[in-house]
């Protein structure tokens, strides 16, 4: 592990850049029906979903994960972009100093991330995305399905060498920028990175407005209307 600490201090002594726009693509399971048939809503909003561009912004600490609104500009169907949206994974912000994340949800619902610090456990596997040297980490996640406790291993390949805290969907805290993303389990869903920009000037990650709920709060209340 000494090793991977060394490059951790380098990659961040003498970096410029202060902030920075991350596009990534997704990769999504065929979903079914709940008698096991093929569900043409569910198969037509993971066409779309994997069509367009996921949006991470961020500055030194602070990040906004998002999906673009090109659907919007194109006039597709509400219902198979709502769904869309839905199967793709929560718009995020995140901010590292108040060790705070908040997913919006569609609906506008505010929820607070119990998991804002993710216990990632960092190995001495490597490999290259996109010309830069990515290292793998992982992370239990633990949830409740419909069989009760449920968990799952969150697998992130990130860069020391873009020293930002930030990825995908929520998946944050790591000492490099995650160019890819696989939540693994009984759907998997992966994440990839396509194109990186990086700037001097200092992007403004601006928090939405509102009472933000806990999961417990949000669970026990599932028709709060946002005010």
């Amino acid at each position: 592990m000494r090793n991977i600490f060394l490059l951790f201090f380098f990659s961040f002594a003498g970096f410029s850049q202060t902030s920075g726009i991350a596009y990534y693509g997704i990769q999504l399971p065929e979903y079914k029906g709940k008698n096991g048939e093929k569900s043409d809503i569910l198969s037509e909003a993971k066409k779309v979903a994997e069509s367009h561009n996921f949006i991470l912004e961020f500055n030194e600490t602070q990040s906004h994960f998002y999906l673009s609104n090109e659907m919007e500009n194109e006039g597709a169907n509400v219902l198979i972009n709502g769904v869309a949206n839905i199967i793709s994974g929560h718009e995020n912000y995140y901010d590292k100093g108040k060790q705070l994340s908040i997913n919006k949800h569609v609906d506008g619902i505010l929820i607070k991330d119990k998991n804002a610090v993710k216990s990632w456990t960092i190995t001495n596997e490597t490999k290259v995305i996109d010309n830069y040297l990515c290292y793998k980490a992982e992370f239990i996640k633990k949830y409740k399905g419909y069989n009760g406790e449920m968990s799952k291993t969150i697998i992130a390949w990130f860069a020391p060498s873009l020293p930002f805290p930030f990825g995908p969907n929520s998946y944050n805290g790591l000492p490099g920028l995650v160019l890819e993303l696989i939540e693994t389990g009984e759907k998997v869903k992966t994440y990839f990175i396509k194109k990186i920009e990086l700037k001097e000037q200092s992007i403004l990650i601006k928090f939405p407005e509102g009472k933000v709920l806990t999961e417990e709060e949000f669970m026990k209340n599932s028709t709060y209307i946002p005010k």
